[in-house]
């Protein structure tokens, strides 16, 4: 539901006019895959150019994966359907993408994050999770342009072969951070050397297009502008997906014609199969030339040769001079001149401000005579300007040189009060302008009247020589509909919190009755199962299988009531089944075990019966005498206990050495020292098992403090051990300290004589 859509013609912003119209078809470049060099001649002999050249010969072959970065902005101005539109277009460019072409998604605030690891192939599961975060993220903050390109430019990390593509889509507006020149000029240069080209989409309540176009225009990129179409998200996605696929050629070598002496920008930008590259500048004289570009593109070096002959002078290109010396302030590197389109955009607003650049003109030798007669000393050079400015005028009487002397301070006074109050009626009419902008965006979106109120009470405080009580007087109006915006924001948002609050009830609502729908229909498959294993059940019983029948109940009681009782706590159905279950169970069994009482009291009967016959006693059972008895019990004594260790063993040492009487007096000696000290004085190897203590967190240098004396080794070893959560075996010939736990794991096998049981 956007209330503005894209303009499918890149759209570009210069010195501050916004271009909205695409260029007429009779002012386009008559080959369109050429060359074409417009000129005009100043009256002094100066003439200027300007170049429009399109790649001409075929592209490379196309790489089959593009690497692809898309940085959206989630500031604080992208919210309500600025943001839905911004999703929409996002999420039908990555649609529109090929699937193998390698994607990676940015938020880009007051710092830019990545919304997942690494790049991925544009129909992955790591970029839906990706565009899932996006769309939950709640616009905050301000926009930090330079982080966000930086971070974009960072992400490619080493040349790979892909062709490298990157997508904004936001207002533009760097708040966060200011660019100046420089920053302008080393994120070009990095862009150029990375091979990256930037393209916008253009949305938001203020948009920075011209810094969108200049990035554009220095990287090779494209520009489009949301605007009133219910179909712009979508078109805006389309269009930017077949950026992506164009090529770019990134010049190496450029070998200007002779005639042209000065040229901007100074470094021609990188060229694009979809549109006119343009170049400005003064020509020698006009001439056939050629202009032979060594570019690459798609990993292919390819030579690009232009011939073109100079067309006439034509008034149609006087706005040529002006932006001429506009672009060697800084060789080039801001204008936004973006195809033939961008440059008649320049042409316009140059021209529109012609009679103001007239007035200036006119009036400066007014101005540069009153800075002279502003010092006396300065009035010799007053006089001649006087006449060198009398003599320019239309009006030549014998009385002009003193009339201009006398006139001049007070028309500079006029001219100035005069430019004040123009100034100071345009301040009034933005304000005016602005106001009722605000109130018209109050009832739906309060927040964008809010910032667009905070940009205009700073034009109102920054304006020079505005009338301190007009100041005044504004910045009362703008804060008072600052604080109702404010107000209505505030209304908005509790209605906005109610609503997603009762939405969220309403899911909530769904999402249980979709789920106790869910669980009873699968308690009723679970019924099903119960129903056949009971049946099966008693026919088991019936047919005596009394065991497999049991099974059967028992299986309807795990497999069946336990998870019914589980999806449906405290319903009967379950207890129902349940006890069904076991009743008939229990009835099996006793049926069961009715039947082998009988059974067996029978047998029994039968083997008393078969008990009471009598047999002799021949031969009788002669015993031995008690002595015999006696002695054998004495001869078997030794073998009474045994362990498997043997007499004489090293272990037996061990045991002997823990029956000795010991002393230990230790005050927060470490637990490696109090071993040491019994393996010397006891002569008896014990070992600690460092892994069992570092499974606990314990380990050799654990703090032990003990005092005892007078009792056996054993004694103590058990007392000291205890406290610290410890115990001993005696293993493999070693007296060994671990854990309890791993103590269960060494057992001693004792043997025992059972002959006489």
């Amino acid at each position: 539901m956007s209330k503005r859509s894209v303009c499918v013609l890149p759209l570009f912003l210069v010195m501050g006019g916004l271009l909205v119209a695409a260029a007429r078809a009779s002012d386009q470049p008559k080959d369109s895959f050429g060359a074409r060099l417009v000129t005009y001649d100043q009256a002094a002999g100066e003439s200027y150019f300007a170049l429009s050249v399109t790649p001409k010969a075929q592209p490379p072959r196309g790489a089959k994966v593009q690497d692809v970065v898309v940085l959206v902005d989630t500031s604080a101005s992208q919210k309500n359907l600025f943001r839905d539109d911004s999703l929409t277009a996002v999420n039908e460019l990555i649609r529109r993408l090929d699937p193998q072409d390698r994607v990676r998604l940015f938020a880009v605030d007051i710092e830019a994050t990545p919304l997942h690891d690494d790049f991925s192939s544009a129909g992955s599961q790591d970029v839906k999770d990706a565009l899932a975060k996006l769309a939950q993220r709640t616009p905050l903050g301000a926009t930090d342009m330079v982080a966000g390109l930086k971070a974009a430019v960072d992400s490619f990390g080493e040349p790979s072969g892909n062709p490298r593509v990157v997508i904004y889509v936001g207002d533009g507006v760097s708040f966060a951070k200011l660019v100046d020149r420089s920053d302008l000029r080393q994120l070009v240069d990095r862009l150029v050397t990375c091979q990256a080209a930037v393209s916008s989409y253009a949305i938001g309540p203020r948009r920075d297009i011209s810094f969108l176009a200049v990035l554009a225009n220095q990287s090779g990129g494209m520009v489009y502008i949301d605007s009133d179409d219910s179909a712009s998200p979508q078109a805006a996605g389309a269009e930017l997906a077949k950026v992506v696929e164009q090529t770019v050629y990134w010049p190496r070598d450029v070998q200007l014609p002779n005639c042209l002496v000065e040229v901007y920008p100074s470094t021609i930008p990188p060229l694009r199969a979809d549109r006119e590259t343009i170049v400005i500048g003064k020509l020698d004289r006009p001439e056939a030339a050629r202009l032979v570009v060594t570019a690459e593109a798609n990993g292919q070096v390819t030579e690009l040769i232009w011939d073109f002959a100079a067309e006439r002078s034509s008034e149609d290109f006087a706005f040529l001079p002006a932006l001429v010396d506009l672009a060697r302030d800084d060789a080039g590197l801001t204008l936004p001149t973006v195809g033939w389109a961008g440059l008649q955009e320049a042409a316009r607003v140059l021209l529109s401000g012609a009679a103001d650049l007239s007035v200036i003109e006119i009036n400066k030798p007014v101005a540069d005579a009153a800075d002279s007669h502003a010092m006396p000393e300065n009035v010799v050079h007053f006089v001649a300007f006087q006449q060198e400015a009398a003599g320019d005028a239309a009006a030549s009487n014998t009385d002009g040189d003193l009339q201009l002397e006398l006139e001049a301070p007070t028309r500079i006074v006029e001219e100035a009060e005069a430019g004040r109050r123009v100034m100071t009626g345009k301040i009034q009419a933005e304000v005016e302008v602005g106001l009722s902008d605000a109130r018209k965006q109050m009832g739906t979106n309060s927040e964008a009247a809010v910032q667009g109120l905070k940009a205009i009470l700073d034009n109102v405080l920054r304006a020079p020589d505005l009338d301190p009580q007009i100041r005044a007087q504004l910045r009362d109006r703008i804060q008072t509909a600052i604080r109702e915006a404010s107000r209505r924001k505030a209304e908005q948002d509790e209605i906005r919190r109610q609503s997603q609050e009762n939405m969220a009830i309403a899911q909530e609502a769904r999402r249980l009755a979709v789920e106790l729908t869910d669980r009873r229909k699968q308690v009723q498959q679970l019924m099903e199962k119960y129903d056949a294993l009971v049946d099966e059940g008693i026919a088991m019983a019936l047919e005596g299988r009394n065991e497999e029948a049991e099974e059967n109940f028992s299986d309807a009681m795990l497999y069946v009531a336990d998870p019914i009782e589980a999806l449906l706590p405290y319903h009967p159905i379950g207890e129902s089944a349940r006890f069904n279950a076991d009743f008939l169970r229990q009835l099996t069994g006793q049926r069961k075990f009715r039947q082998l009482r009988h059974k067996n009291f029978a047998n029994t009967l039968y083997e008393v019966e078969r008990a009471a016959i009598p047999f002799p006693d021949e031969p009788p059972i002669v015993y031995p005498d008690a002595e015999k008895w006696e002695r054998l019990s004495e001869e078997r004594e030794k073998y009474k206990s045994m362990d498997l260790l043997g007499s004489g063993t090293k272990e037996k040492r061990i045991y002997d050495a823990l029956l000795e009487e010991t002393i230990l007096e230790f005050d927060e000696a470490p637990l490696s020292e109090v071993v040491d000290y019994l393996k010397t004085a006891r002569n008896i190897p014990i070992v600690i098992d460092k892994r069992a203590l570092d499974d606990v967190g314990l380990g050799t240098d654990t703090p032990v403090t003990i005092s005892l004396a007078g009792i056996t080794l054993r004694s103590a070893l058990k007392i000291m051990l205890k406290e610290l959560d410890l115990t001993y075996v005696i293993r493999d010939e070693v007296l060994k300290i671990t854990t309890p736990e791993e103590a269960e794991n060494e057992l001693i096998t004792k043997v025992y004589p059972v002959g006489d049981l």
